[in-house]
């Protein structure tokens, strides 16, 4: 959400104050005044949330790279950065709480990473999400998307949809299916 922050004056600087949300992750700061923007050339002006031991908290990073990635241009006029992007969510991945909290943001990564290990680390991942039977069904049909589009596994896929339509059979997938044939 964006919000302004008056802010004061006080010798040669100027103060303000934000109150953050407990879903806050990371905040971006925009200056302007009438048609003058300043972005920091680009390379924008951000803080990650921390946690009380001065880490940074799950998803900041994850939120960062989200901005450089493309969202920060719509916001902020940031060029897209994806190497910036990158190196924020292989940080952000390193943690393993991250991993199971951001799963589409993960799998995305894993998804866009330029390494080979990675592509591997995908397949793993997908395996191992699609052998679990607490997934929500929102996770379980990314995992299906995932096989069908990016492995180009249909049989997979619709294994993963006939396990979806028993575990949630009045799921969301049921308006989909009423979507696609109304199209």
């Amino acid at each position: 959400r964006a919000v302004t922050i008056p802010l004061q004056q006080a010798g040669g600087l100027y103060k303000g104050t934000l109150k953050t949300a407990d879903s806050t992750r990371a905040v971006f700061f925009a200056f302007s005044k009438d048609d003058k923007n300043d972005n920091n050339n680009d390379h924008g002006y951000y803080t990650l949330l921390q946690d009380k031991s001065g880490k940074p908290v799950v998803g900041a990073q994850a939120a960062v790279a989200e901005a450089f990635n493309g969202l920060g241009n719509f916001l902020f006029g940031l060029a897209r950065n994806t190497d910036k992007a990158a190196e924020l969510n292989k940080k952000e991945f390193e943690n393993p709480i991250a991993r199971e909290k951001l799963l589409q943001p993960y799998l995305f990564f894993l998804m866009q990473s330029k390494d080979e290990a990675a592509k591997e680390q995908l397949k793993t991942e997908l395996a191992r999400y699609a052998e679990k039977k607490d997934l929500s069904e929102e996770n379980l049909y990314l995992v299906k998307n995932m096989y069908e589009r990016t492995l180009k596994d249909p049989e997979k896929a619709k294994a993963l949809m006939a396990t979806m339509k028993e575990r949630f059979p009045n799921g969301g997938w049921k308006r989909d299916e009423v979507m696609t044939a109304f199209r």
